[in-house]
């Protein structure tokens, strides 16, 4: 007998086995379960606002005051400013931008990433359009306004499309950089873009307030289910991947 053989390990319990054997297996459902809370939450914070705008609510009450004081104080060089930015994201800029990124992501090859742009984009602005024609709310209306638009109001196109793109750029950066200053610098820098281009809309008079935040709020809920949709998909290809 060899004194010097050690025992054979005790059996690792089934569980803690398929852990180690799926160490990501965990990541894909916090993501989903997280992913589902935000997409109920701002599909209910929506349906408020709608509810809201539709009935002439206690919401709306700041809507045309803001407006017309926003009209009232606009100075020409932030009119140009505010002007470029909201064109630049305009439905066809935002198209150019997003096929960029789709672009991007194809030649380094993450497949997944560019599946969630496909999904994102293009059936994200189409469902802001048919809201806009289901609402069919009016848009501010002043003796000599700064933008000439004939579509409807509610909710924002500028926002919704925005927070689409940017929200799934900071989610792009936030899984590729280790460093948690990094991740959150995206994360602020993409919401600071959203809140000037949904404020440029606000200020040039093409949208009220309520608008706009039903525009944030449909880009997040929108991403949210894209999200748990491609994660989902991601799992079933390949187990025990994060996304």
């Amino acid at each position: 007998m060899n004194i010097d053989s050690k025992p054979s390990p005790a059996p690792m319990p089934l569980a803690r086995a398929r852990r180690t054997e799926q160490p990501g297996l965990a990541a894909p459902r916090a993501q989903r379960r997280l992913g589902a809370l935000v997409f109920v939450l701002c599909a209910i914070g929506f349906a408020l606002l709608a509810f809201q705008v539709m009935h002439n609510g206690p919401a709306t009450r700041f809507d045309r005051p803001l407006a017309q004081w926003l009209h009232e104080h606009h100075a020409p060089a932030l009119t140009d400013a505010l002007l470029t930015i909201t064109h630049l994201h305009a439905p066809a800029g935002i198209a150019v931008l997003a096929s960029g990124l789709a672009i991007y992501l194809c030649l380094k090859r993450d497949h997944y990433w560019l599946l969630a742009v496909l999904l994102t984009m293009p059936a994200g602005m189409a469902l802001n359009m048919l809201l806009k024609l289901f609402f069919a709310r009016q848009r501010p209306v002043f003796d000599e306004p700064l933008l000439h638009l004939v579509t409807f109001s509610f909710p924002s196109g500028h926002a919704a499309y925005s927070t689409m793109l940017y929200g799934l750029l900071a989610a792009y950066v936030a899984h590729r950089v280790d460093r948690w200053r990094w991740r959150l610098a995206s994360v602020l820098a993409c919401a600071a873009l959203v809140g000037l281009i949904a404020f440029s809309r606000l200020y040039l008079g093409a949208h009220y307030l309520t608008d706009v935040l039903a525009g944030i709020l449909e880009g997040v809920a929108w991403l949210a289910l894209v999200w748990m949709g491609v994660t989902t998909l991601r799992r079933r290809q390949r187990p025990g991947a994060g996304y």
